[in-house]
């Protein structure tokens, strides 16, 4: 059985100023509807890792993420929009 939310620490500078790296964040499985502006983590489409973005746009069940720090991030800018099943969860607290 999952659990409703988990515990991930934020491994890059990717969404900085908003999360530093080594940053706790709490993130709730959810079946409710996400929103542009929503910070939520999913796993990157080719590498399988675990990210942690910003949600810029929703077209359909596709999701374009984008980072908040620009100039270091990997985002949909380089691997595209992610399926809906790639977002594990939204940030709903951060330690």
């Amino acid at each position: 059985m999952e659990l409703p939310i988990r515990l991930f620490k934020v491994q890059d500078r990717s969404m900085e100023p908003d999360f530093e790296e080594g940053t706790y964040i709490f993130v709730a499985r959810t079946a409710g509807e996400l929103e542009p502006g929503d910070v939520v983590v999913l796993r990157h489409p080719s590498k399988g890792m675990k990210l942690v973005k910003r949600i810029a746009r929703i077209t359909g069940q596709r999701y374009y993420v984008i980072g908040d720090n620009h100039l270091v991030s990997e985002d949909s800018r380089s691997f595209g929009s992610v399926p809906r099943d790639n977002i594990l969860g939204k940030v709903v607290f951060k330690v």
